[in-house]
């Protein structure tokens, strides 16, 4: 009796264990939520000197309306690339959801969406969905698609290469994108939005750089496409102007002039960004120097450093005057590397640019703290007689004991119980961005993961909150 009550005993304990545990499995599943947070504060994950604030899962390719109230981004916070939407006003919280519901199907799966573009006014959004892996028979499709419905997507055009650099007039009548073949052929074409019947306009190995001008009073736009070096020496860009005024596409093409930098890597995309008077431009170029910068109470570094931090200090961006609609070559005194994004508006001198950049701090008495290198994201501004400043924006910032979260904007001034994120490797500042009044969409990115984050400028002060 003893023993049968016993073990009768030990089989209760047992099933009720077994309850227990698959309650746990059941409640962490129930909180993971496809690997979200719970609550409204981030979650660190800590390594290498580095702190990363994710959902366990890849947040990126953000891009802005030009008012920063609406934004998308690609996420696989649901165990597939799938765009994401957030429509809130400076300052204010930003929830997010999909942007589209039932996606692009074929063969009755949902495809993976690749990147996006939000159109200057949020009434649009060009979006690429890739299938077939790196096979022959892959395929790279864009689409077309309302960002108030998010449905019925039409599609643009497919290459078995892929379509990149995609841009918008201000008014949002018009986008060009470029298509680049698995040679690494570049082509342009320009499309009506919302009626979307693209028109190829180049072969030659151009690529789209921006719009340069629109004016709704006297309907004229001008794109602007730059082709990569055909000769040895590979020393200079060339550029060229598109100009148009209607879906029939009927352009013109002149001579925009030449870039006299340094030589540039022809397998690159330079980066550029177009703000009320100047064009931006980084490109990656040949350069023997070793020099680094390093901000905050940290000293100037110099020597055996390694090759992904080594960042020209004498400029970061280059620009040209663009207010008389021509080439000045003077202007193009200034250059940078390690540049991961950059990003101006069109109403001011105003923007923001991701940089890699490393930090060498030391401590309250002169000793040297361990180096930390990563992403920083600044704010850059140009006055009218050109002299440019910067300033290094608000990052997250965790106190490793308590888990709190706040902001910083130097690294370097850090109590060694906190951490900061310095992984930054995207950023878009909101077109009609102005000095007191601005949106910054970013991404944050350690190892496989990644996580958006808004920072916004108001009277009241800057504010960092990350995208849920």
């Amino acid at each position: 009796m003893g023993g049968g009550k016993l073990k009768s005993q030990k089989t209760q304990a047992r099933l009720a264990n077994l309850i227990r545990l698959i309650c746990l499995v059941l409640f962490c599943g129930a909180c993971s939520g496809g690997s979200k947070p719970n609550s409204s504060t981030p979650v660190p994950r800590r390594g290498e000197n580095q702190v990363f604030y994710g959902y366990n899962s890849f947040d990126g390719y953000p891009s802005l309306s030009a008012d920063g109230t609406r934004a998308v981004f690609v996420s696989t916070r649901d165990g597939i690339e799938r765009i994401y939407k957030v429509n809130s006003d400076i300052g204010k919280e930003a929830p997010t959801s999909v942007l589209m519901p039932t996606g692009v199907i074929v063969g009755g799966q949902r495809l993976a969406e690749s990147m996006a573009w939000l159109s200057p006014d949020a009434n649009s959004v060009i979006l690429r969905v890739d299938y077939g892996g790196y096979t022959p028979a892959a395929i790279s499709k864009l689409y077309w698609v309302s960002f108030a419905t998010g449905q019925n997507p039409q599609l643009i055009a497919q290459t078995t290469g892929k379509f990149s650099a995609v841009v918008f007039s201000s008014d949002s009548q018009f986008f060009a994108y470029t298509t680049t073949t698995l040679e690494g052929a570049h082509s342009v074409s320009l499309a009506q939005t919302g009626n979307p019947s693209p028109v190829k306009i180049t072969d030659t190995a151009e690529q789209t750089a921006f719009f340069l001008q629109d004016q709704s009073s006297s309907p004229q736009y001008s794109l602007i496409t730059f082709t990569m070096p055909q000769y040895p020496d590979q020393t200079r860009v060339a550029f060229s102007q598109l100009a148009f005024t209607d879906n029939t596409f009927n352009y013109s093409r002149s001579s925009w002039g030449t870039s006299p930098t340094q030589k540039i890597y022809s397998d690159s995309e330079p980066l550029m960004s177009r703000s009320l008077k100047r064009a931006y431009f980084v490109e990656d170029v040949s350069e023997q120097g070793d020099y680094v910068v390093a901000k905050g109470n940290a000293a100037a570094l110099s020597g055996d450093v390694p090759y992904h931090v080594k960042t020209l200090v004498e400029s970061i961006i280059a620009s040209a005057d663009v207010s008389g609609n021509q080439w000045q070559d003077e202007t193009w005194t200034r250059y940078g590397s390690d540049i991961k994004s950059l990003s101006f508006s069109t109403l001011n001198e105003l923007g923001t640019y991701v940089s890699q950049w490393e930090y060498k701090c030391k401590d309250s008495s002169g000793a040297d703290l361990p180096t930390v290198s990563g992403g920083a994201l600044l704010l850059a501004a140009l006055s009218e007689n050109g002299a440019s400043s910067e300033q290094q924006l608000l990052l997250p910032v965790v106190n490793t004991i308590s888990q709190e979260w706040t902001v910083a904007s130097d690294p370097c001034t850090l109590s060694s119980l906190q951490l900061a994120d310095t992984t930054v490797y995207a950023g878009v500042i909101n077109a009609n961005a102005s000095k007191n009044n601005f949106r910054i969409i970013y991404s944050s990115a350690y190892k496989r993961s990644s996580s958006i984050f808004f920072l916004d400028q108001t009277s009241a002060g800057q504010t960092l909150r990350p995208v849920h």
